[in-house]
């Protein structure tokens, strides 16, 4: 359904003047209220770089600081707002540019913050775990190196923006896809299962305004409703119909801000009545479909107060941002790259791309230490393993067929503590991706390790938890 076609004045699409083949646009704002609009196929990344914003996009309202950053996801109505003339960098990216490489992307939702509850206001940093806080930390790096690039030197190479779009995609579709963000400490998503979600949201999007059924979605997929059941609580924590409704009220903004009738809206949108519009809106937004247009207007009324301001111009303001927000990640080893895993990453999959017109049947690994310092450390009594990079080369193998080798370098390690550690790795790697994955990884004692000791003793110990394990043992000289 075309929906530029039903608009009203006090609502707009904003188009993104992208250059040819370029998959970024930078502007900064100085901003008190902006207008009402909203991007499509255009992801939009705020970063304050002097004051805070509140950002209103959907059901949610969230208070922006200083040194933090928010995503507008395309086809999502929003407004910025600030009590002064805060200035922001507006990142806008392309999503027709990487559609090739990400199929799915227009149906990633990304957050940088754990949601609200039916349309509260929350600060966009409320969340606890360090490993999302360090996801931001390395995110505003590279946008800070991205507006660095673009702010002094006009204008912009392109090979500045080769050089940042690779890792800036590669962290919004593994690091900020909201299962990804959200689901991290709670288990694995394959990648498998994160593209039967996003076909499942693509058919919604494609479909809303019909009536769907579960039978529709298991036909799609070719899978069972037993076998929907499980997948779908693994990866959401509503219901079907909950996120099919979420879908219908978030279109119907756009048509709220139209001169179109509560029930015309209810119809157009695929709600069987009236009610379960209201319902259903009320649910996310707190307030009815009215009272929600009212707000709108009063906003509206206010009139708009931006700027854009030229770079030139923000490179006092944007040079005291960065001597007070860049920062080294706080990886296990400080000295890493703070990209080093993503440009790996990146690496495999273009000798991948190679590989394949180079005529071999030889075998192609992947071979990861998860006892380096960068893969875990120990705090006390506690054992941490970084499962972020264990994810990216679990998925990886997954995608590419490729077989995963478990290096078991334990130089720096007591013979206890490494039995230990390895028997926790290996329970929760099964409990992670489950024993089918893990069956399919070779284990390699390859060093003077504690594991060397009693080479039986770790046989043991890996096929006491996976039946026919592969061992192999290599000495480097």
């Amino acid at each position: 359904m075309n929906t530029k076609l039903i608009q009203h004045n006090i609502m707009q699409e904003k188009k993104i003047d992208f250059l040819e083949n370029s998959p970024f646009h930078l502007k900064v704002h100085s901003i008190k209220r902006s207008s009402v609009h909203w991007h499509d196929n255009t992801l939009q990344i705020v970063l304050p770089l002097k004051g805070s914003v509140k950002v209103t996009s959907g059901y949610e309202r969230l208070n922006v600081e200083e040194g933090d950053f928010v995503f507008l996801n395309h086809k999502y109505i929003h407004s910025i707002s600030s009590s002064s003339d805060a200035i922001v960098a507006s990142i806008y990216i392309n999503l027709d540019y990487f559609e090739d490489q990400f199929p799915y992307i227009k149906y990633m939702f990304f957050r940088s913050n754990t949601f609200a509850d039916e349309g509260f206001e929350i600060e966009s940093t409320n969340f606890e775990e360090n490993i999302r806080r360090e996801y931001k930390i390395r995110f505003r790096n590279v946008l800070i190196n991205l507006v660095s690039d673009y702010i002094n030197t006009n204008p912009t190479p392109e090979l500045t923006i080769k050089k940042y779009e690779q890792q800036l995609i590669y962290a919004l579709v593994y690091e900020f896809d909201w299962l990804q963000f959200i689901k991290k400490n709670d288990g694995f998503v394959s990648s498998v299962q994160l593209d039967r979600y996003h076909r499942i949201l693509r058919y919604i999007d494609q479909n809303y305004d019909q009536k769907i059924t579960l039978e529709d979605i298991v036909a799609e997929e070719f899978i069972t409703k037993n076998y929907f059941s499980h997948f779908w609580k693994k990866v959401n924590s509503y219901s079907f119909q909950e996120r099919i409704n979420y879908e219908r009220v978030i279109k119907s903004e756009l048509f709220l801000l139209s001169n179109m009738s509560i029930s015309d809206i209810s119809d157009r949108c695929g709600f069987s009545d009236v009610k379960y519009y209201y319902r259903s809106f009320k649910r996310w937004h707190g307030c009815m479909p009215l009272e929600h247009k009212a707000k709108y207007h009063e906003y509206i009324q206010k009139g708009i107060d931006f700027k854009e301001i030229d770079f030139k111009d923000v490179k006092g303001v944007f040079y005291n941002y960065v001597n007070n927000y860049f920062m080294i990640s706080c990886h296990y080893d400080k000295q890493q790259d703070i990209l080093s895993s993503v440009e790996n990453y990146l690496k495999i999959r273009y000798t991948y791309a190679l590989a394949k017109y180079i005529d071999t049947d030889a075998p192609i690994n992947i071979a990861i230490n998860p006892f380096s310092s960068n893969n875990f450390h120990i705090d006390e009594e506690d054992i941490f393993f970084n499962w972020h990079n264990m994810d990216l080369w679990v998925n990886l193998t997954i995608d590419l067929e490729f077989e995963l080798q478990i290096l078991m370098k334990t130089d720096h390690m007591d013979e206890s503590t490494f039995y230990s550690i390895m028997s926790k790795f290996i329970d929760h790697s099964i409990y992670r991706y489950g024993i089918k994955i893990v069956k399919k990884w070779t284990f390699i004692n390859n060093g003077d390790s504690a594991s060397y000791q009693d080479p039986m003793l770790i046989d043991n110990l890996i096929k006491e938890k996976i039946k026919n394990a592969k061992i192999k043992y290599v000495l480097e000289l």
